[in-house]
C-alpha cells in the first residue's frame, strides 16, 4: 500500500470491512455477587455431601468384597481389611465427589442461565450480514 493510499484511508476515516462493532451487552455488575457466591458454594457443598455419601457406601463394600475373597483362607484379616477400607474411602471420595459436583453444576448452570446478561440485539445492518 502506498503512502497516498494510507493518507486517503485515514482522511476518509471510514472503518475497514473487516472491523465490526462488538454487540452491546448489559454491564456485568448487574449480577448480585452474594447470589453468585451462594450458587458457587452450593457446588462445593454438594460435592462434599456426595463424597461423604460415597465414603459411607464404598468403604463397607470394599471391606465386604475383600472379606469374601479371604474367607476360609487362613490368612490374617486385619491388614487386608484396613487396606480395603482405605481403598473404599478413596473410591468413595472420588466417585461421590464427582456425582455431587454433577448435581451442583446443574444448579450453577440454572443460576447462570437466569442471571447472566444477554447480548443486545444485532443491528439491522449486522442481521443482513449474518
Amino acid at each position: 500500500m502506498s503512502a497516498t493510499a494510507i493518507e486517503i484511508e485515514t482522511a476518509n476515516n471510514q472503518p475497514t470491512p473487516q472491523s465490526h462493532p462488538a454487540p452491546e451487552t448489559v454491564p456485568s455488575d448487574v449480577i448480585d455477587p452474594d447470589a453468585e457466591a451462594h450458587a458457587e458454594q452450593a457446588v462445593f457443598r454438594d460435592a462434599g455431601i456426595g463424597a461423604a455419601i460415597g465414603v459411607l457406601a464404598f468403604a463397607p463394600l470394599y471391606v465386604a468384597l475383600v472379606s469374601l475373597a479371604l474367607l476360609n483362607r487362613g490368612t490374617p484379616l486385619v491388614p487386608p481389611m484396613l487396606m480395603a477400607a482405605g481403598v473404599g474411602v478413596l473410591a468413595g471420595v472420588f466417585i461421590g465427589g464427582w456425582a455431587g459436583t454433577l448435581v451442583g453444576a446443574s444448579k450453577l448452570e440454572k443460576f447462570e442461565r437466569e442471571h447472566r446478561p444477554k447480548p443486545a440485539a444485532l443491528q439491522p445492518e449486522e442481521q443482513s450480514r449474518a
